[in-house]
């Protein structure tokens, strides 16, 4: 019986081994979006004209991701933190930089919001722990307060619990 054992595992084991040759299959290549090089999650404070930050705001999450048409467009998305704002953006990804059109529809209120200057720029951006990474900066006018543009500014969420506020 020991044996029959034995010989099963070696015949499992060969079969495990021998099964892994090239069948002429690429590896699979994760198609990226349009977007890609834009999108993050982010650690971001709202500041009001006087440059503080608004309403005694702290840092909050911030997500920029692709929408579903994948056409270059942007969504920017704070989850109702804070500042509610989630809206789309037209983005050049090339150049790192997005801007929204005036009075573009805010996804969380019903409001609007416009959204301009926005850009990403790659290792700017230094973490809770120090760490080296990339930064947000973009403005915002919601016609809650028109006439008022609050600058978000921040920098990419690292994944490391010592960078979470």
């Amino acid at each position: 019986m020991k044996n029959i054992y034995t010989y099963l595992l070696l015949f499992i084991c060969i079969g495990a081994f021998t099964s892994c040759e090239e069948d002429g299959y690429e590896d699979f290549n994760v198609p990226q979006s349009s977007v890609s090089q834009l999108s993050a999650d982010w650690w971001v404070i709202p500041y009001d004209p006087a440059g503080d930050p608004a309403f005694g705001a702290s840092f909050h999450t911030l997500t920029t991701s692709n929408t579903a048409a994948d056409n270059g467009d942007m969504q920017i998305d704070d989850h109702g933190n804070w500042m509610e704002i989630k809206t789309v953006v037209a983005t050049n990804s090339a150049e790192l930089s997005f801007t929204g059109a005036a009075n573009a529809p805010e996804m969380i209120t019903g409001g609007t919001v416009t959204v301009s200057n926005g850009s990403i720029t790659k290792g700017t951006g230094t973490s809770l722990s120090g760490r080296v990474t990339d930064s947000i900066v973009f403005e915002a006018e919601f016609d809650w307060n028109p006439g008022v543009i609050y600058t978000y500014r921040g920098h990419k969420k690292t994944g490391f619990l010592e960078d979470e506020y």
